[in-house]
């Protein structure tokens, strides 16, 4: 995953610590995440699981779409000893990538340890299989000019 630098910063500061299981939808343009948006409403009152504001990311992905940029992913916050998707997650992903559009291919769900770093995992829908890997995060400075 390509990501600006300050994109990622800000996604790691603005995670809180407690409570996990929070977070947010990823935007890119000319393949590389320069927007997020955090989901500030929480679904659930299970702080064990993140439940999206679906009816607002979606708004907040239309209105991305009217700028040129793409929705590319979701991610959430996990304790920091939680390095690995739990198999929520994974069953959360899968009912995405069977949902999303036939023009997306692939997706990235990663998982931020707050005040600490993001781990990528990128999801894939290959005749009708959920594939999902670690991806490595490239961070890129953006240019004055963009």
């Amino acid at each position: 995953m390509k990501i600006f630098s300050d994109v990622y910063n800000n996604i790691i500061a603005t995670c809180p610590q407690v409570p996990p299981e929070i977070g947010g939808i990823l935007g890119e343009k000319n393949g590389i995440v320069c927007a997020y948006y955090f989901d500030k409403t929480r679904q659930s009152k299970n702080f064990a699981k993140y439940i999206p504001n679906v009816k607002l990311l979606n708004m907040q992905i239309e209105h991305w779409e009217n700028s040129g940029i793409s929705f590319c992913g979701i991610f959430h916050s996990h304790m920091p000893s939680e390095t690995a998707l739990s198999s929520a997650d994974i069953e959360y992903i899968s009912k995405i990538l069977f949902t999303v559009s036939e023009n997306i291919s692939s997706l990235y769900f990663p998982l931020v340890l707050p005040k600490s770093c993001m781990l990528s995992y990128r999801a894939s829908l290959v005749e009708q299989c959920v594939f999902i890997s670690e991806d490595t995060i490239e961070t890129i400075n953006r240019k004055v000019d963009m």
